[in-house]
């Protein structure tokens, strides 16, 4: 997968989701694509983390297929990054490979094993096109329930113990270029 992370992009989605072109007209703006995840964690790292929790979302940009979103936290899970491997633009279905990244306050991190983490996606759905020097860059909304069956191992300085990923709930935004 080859992605980038332009950094206006990732402020502003950042701070509450792409921003929607209404009715075809460049520079009028919208409601921004919310991003929501439902999951309680276990183990070193405890609690619950609901939808209706305070938020933001930052993708990366997918080329080939693959998606990549970090849910950006202000509370003890400071980053739950999704991975989902091998879907393209637009594309739903069941068993989806992914894996789960976990970040704390103090920068201790965690990772669930390669095939531990599987998702379904109920919602691809095409939400703006924006061109960029880049060229043209394409925003969906993605939604869908996710299952690990490992649990999430450390993988960083100071961090420790396992991690517990129940099954969850998501929303967020993918972008996608040629």
């Amino acid at each position: 997968m080859n992605r980038l992370v332009p950094l206006l992009a990732l402020f502003a989605v950042a701070c509450g989701g792409y921003p929607e072109v209404v009715a075809g007209e460049k520079g009028e703006v919208a409601e921004p694509v919310s991003c929501s995840l439902n999951v309680t964690l276990s183990g070193t790292l405890e609690g619950t983390i609901p939808e209706e929790a305070s938020m933001g979302c930052a993708p990366l940009y997918s080329v080939d297929s693959g998606i990549d979103n970090v849910f950006l936290l202000a509370n003890a899970v400071a980053q739950f990054q999704v991975v989902i491997d091998d879907v393209h633009e637009g594309e739903t279905g069941s068993g989806f490979p992914a894996s789960i990244y976990l970040y704390d306050m103090s920068s201790r991190r965690w990772r669930t094993p390669d095939g531990a983490c599987q998702v379904d996606i109920a919602e691809h759905t095409f939400d703006f096109t924006e061109q960029t020097d880049a060229g043209e860059a394409r925003a969906y909304v993605v939604a869908g329930t996710g299952y690990c069956s490992g649990e999430a191992k450390p993988t960083g300085q100071g961090a420790y113990g396992l991690v517990g990923i129940s099954e969850f709930e998501f929303r967020l935004p993918s972008a996608w270029r040629d």
